[in-house]
């Protein structure tokens, strides 16, 4: 309407002479999907006279996001303005492999950010510094609204093609690690950030969903195993003491 002819132009006229247009914010795509994918802007005026002056705005899309779209629509938390009163849940992402773990909250008062993202279940979800030595992990229930920097890109994982839980699987090997970070840059090998786009470059060729279930099972099961063998080991290291005290005394 703000840049056609005709009636558009007509409307226009109108809207900026009997109107004060005095904000207009651009929103990004698919904000309307699937009913439209026409770009989007939202028009604030008022009666207090012609227009003068025009305040213009860019929403834009979170970090990795491309557009909005049906099953990954806009949501107010997307983008979160710290306040420097509040505090934030935090989280860090494991190198090699190992996924998410809780850090301490983020107070408001001590982060430079200006805005943290909100993570959601079923994301997909790497740390950009750490891309390289496989800082990769997907967001589950645990998680669920955690706050993040710019620094850890996420993603919507599509239902019908492929599962958070997957794709961490496939991010568990050191051969992905290099082949994503390869022609990253960076100072040094430590500081070779993997921006979102760049990470996006990177193709592979998705199973069935059938098959990403099973080998999620299978993920699954290994690490409840990792944990028991784990637990197992420190049971063992907490009774070895006492054991040894009664072999020495000859109560065994």
């Amino acid at each position: 309407m703000l840049f056609g002819d005709g009636i558009c132009a007509r409307i226009k006229e109108e809207l900026l002479t009997n109107f004060n247009l005095h904000t207009i914010v651009r929103l990004p795509n698919g904000v309307f999907a699937p009913y439209t994918s026409i770009p989007t802007n939202l028009l604030f005026f008022d009666r207090s006279g012609p227009t003068k002056e025009i305040w213009y705005y860019e929403l834009p899309l979170p970090i990795g996001r491309r557009q909005y779209t049906k099953t990954a629509p806009i949501q107010f938390e997307d983008a979160h303005i710290v306040n420097p009163e509040a505090s934030y849940p935090d989280l860090g992402i494991y190198s090699f492999g190992r996924g998410l773990f809780k850090k301490p909250p983020i107070q408001g008062f001590a982060t430079s950010a200006q805005k943290l993202y909100r993570v959601r279940t079923g994301q997909f979800i790497y740390s950009r510094l750490f891309a390289f030595e496989g800082a990769y992990g997907w967001v589950s229930d645990e998680f669920d609204g955690y706050f993040v920097s710019g620094e850890y890109p996420t993603f919507e994982c599509d239902p019908e093609r492929v599962k958070a839980e997957f794709l961490f699987a496939y991010f568990k090997s050191p051969t992905i690690w290099a082949e994503v970070s390869f022609g990253s840059k960076g100072l040094g090998d430590r500081r070779q950030r993997v921006k979102s786009d760049h990470f996006l470059r990177h193709r592979l060729l998705l199973p069935p969903m059938d098959w990403q279930e099973r080998i999620c099972e299978t993920l699954a099961k290994v690490e409840m195993l990792k944990r028991l063998q784990s637990e197992t080991a420190a049971e063992l290291n907490a009774l070895l003491p006492s054991i040894l005290d009664k072999a020495f005394k000859g109560e065994l």
